[in-house]
């Protein structure tokens, strides 16, 4: 059993102020008729709360790397060389100087969705506490030796529950991530209607989704590649098509907006190298029929260098 990479968020990471107050009208979701200041306060509040889970998550997936070389040296108790070198995972407490806590959510939300962020981050959070308090445990287990005399029993358990609370800690992950993208989708309308660079923007947000949803279908379909191939190859298509439109949008003036061509090439050259590992995958699943977790958590990491340059561009 291996812990899940995080999926790709799409939740919405703007930091630009509100170019026009005023509410709209026709709103299709109720943050889309929100003032320019409850807008902006949401966004604030998802900028803090994707910050605050990409660094559980990245805890989390760190000690992945860890647990692997200890399942191995589990079942090799008497091995002289077993956890040889194995050094403990560091934890970089969470910094933030924002006055918005992810458990604290702004009123500016509703009372439903305040109560929903504030128990599900409270989740999270114990559940990272759960899992920080076994990994202590299995490293003192490991330091005394103990798996000498009961033969790795108590070591294994204590992987399998850091397991265990992994795919717990990913569960509330996802489903926390889930309601910040539709109320994120919906603030950011009202914050964006009249900025100059919104449809940068939205050209960078269109193929995000593109490259989740590619990533979602083969990982979805990993076992039965050969089977949804034809499928694959359609998805492919269409980022390489509309990766070159938006690639070859108009330069964004460098007097008016400092450093964001730049920022803009960085994320269509993140998006190459998403498509280059997505051709490599392709091809290389085509004669066995099947998507390894290796090939999957490749492609991640490419979407997630996309998403890394989108939040640079928009800071």
């Amino acid at each position: 059993m291996n812990i899940k990479v995080k999926l790709l968020s799409l939740a919405i990471i703007v930091a630009f102020s509100a170019c026009k107050n005023g509410r709209k009208h026709g709103a299709q979701s109720e943050y889309e008729d929100v003032s320019s200041d409850k807008a902006n306060l949401i966004i604030q509040y998802n900028n803090v709360l994707v910050e605050f889970t990409d660094h559980k998550s990245s805890y989390v997936k760190g000690l992945e790397y860890h647990l692997e070389t200890i399942k191995k040296d589990l079942d090799r108790p008497k091995d002289q060389f077993s956890f040889i070198g194995l050094t403990s995972d560091i934890d970089i407490p969470d910094y933030s100087l924002s006055s918005i806590k992810p458990e604290n959510p702004p009123s500016a939300l509703s009372r439903d969705d305040r109560n929903f962020f504030k128990e599900n981050v409270a989740v999270l959070n114990s559940t990272v506490k759960n899992i920080k308090a076994t990994n202590k445990e299995l490293y003192e287990y490991i330091n005394a030796e103990d798996f000498k005399d009961d033969n790795s029993v108590k070591g294994k358990k204590l992987v399998d529950s850091i397991y265990a609370l992994s795919d717990k800690f990913y569960a509330y992950d996802t489903k926390i991530m889930a309601r910040l993208v539709v109320i994120a989708d919906g603030a950011e309308r009202v914050v964006m209607e009249s900025h100059p660079l919104k449809e940068y923007i939205f050209a960078m947000k269109d193929d995000q989704k593109e490259t989740q949803a590619f990533y979602d279908f083969i990982s979805k379909n990993a076992k039965d590649y050969r089977k949804v191939e034809p499928k694959v190859k359609i998805l492919y298509q269409s980022m390489e098509k509309n990766k070159k439109v938006h690639a070859g949008m108009d330069a964004i003036s460098e007097y008016k907006f400092s450093g964001k061509q730049r920022s803009f090439a960085y994320f269509y050259d993140a998006y190459n190298n998403y498509l280059i590992c997505a051709r490599k995958l392709m091809r290389d699943a085509s004669p066995y029929g099947a998507v390894s977790k290796w090939q999957l958590e490749e492609l991640y990491d490419k979407g997630e260098s996309m998403r890394h340059s989108y939040n640079s561009f928009v800071q």
